[in-house]
């Protein structure tokens, strides 16, 4: 789907930056799937969510930027501590 990059805010906030391949600008079903995923970013809060900084899901390529949250990547998450139990 795309890429996540670590980025600073204008304020200088950490913040995870997800960027859409940009062959997906072009497709409808993509661009309403990207816009309702911002839409509902947006909708929820709470400890376990990171909320969302800004977004344009017309760009080309659409991004999202949310607050960041450390941590380990979904890799290292599968390597270090796989299986993961399917209730998780």
């Amino acid at each position: 789907m795309g890429t996540v990059y670590l980025a600073r805010s204008r304020g200088g906030r950490a913040v995870a930056v997800k960027v859409a391949r940009s062959e997906f600008a072009a497709d409808p079903d993509f661009l309403a799937r990207f816009r309702a995923e911002v839409t509902a970013a947006r909708a929820v809060g709470g400890f376990h969510t990171a909320p969302v900084v800004d977004a344009d899901p017309d760009a080309n390529p659409p991004w999202l930027a949310t607050a960041y949250v450390p941590g380990p990547t979904l890799a290292e998450r599968i390597r270090t501590q796989a299986p993961m139990d399917a209730r998780s």
